[in-house]
């Protein structure tokens, strides 16, 4: 990832206005830094890289905040269904900076922005 791209990935971030702690965990999702049971596996801390809510995949960052069944419902109760194919297909970061630009719009004519940070 060049320079440019990741000053644009922080700049979306902390353009994001809303309290600080969720700009600061926007950032740390965003650059890959939320300690999940696959990063625990991966230093031995755990033997088990699952889920602990769905039991249904690696708890990576991606899936707990959108793969994860108990996410993806939350998610479904926002976006009109237009938008389901390209959210959840994305790849992590483009996902993360998509909804930051707000590429998506939500149900109730709701300030998407506004409505990722808090859902996260």
């Amino acid at each position: 990832m060049g320079s440019n791209n990741a000053h644009g990935y922080w700049d979306l971030v902390w353009q994001w206005r809303g309290p600080q702690r969720i700009q600061a965990f926007l950032w740390i999702c965003m650059y890959n830094k939320l300690f999940t049971n696959y990063d625990r596996n991966r230093q031995h801390l755990t033997d088990d890289p699952s889920c602990p809510v769905c039991h249904n995949g690696v708890e990576t960052i991606s899936h707990v905040l959108r793969d994860c069944l108990v996410a993806k419902a939350l998610w479904l109760q926002f976006l009109p269904s237009s938008d389901n194919t390209r959210f959840f297909d994305l790849n992590f970061k483009d996902w993360m900076f998509r909804n930051l630009r707000n590429d998506f719009t939500a149900r109730e004519n709701l300030d998407w922005k506004m409505l990722f940070g808090f859902t996260c």
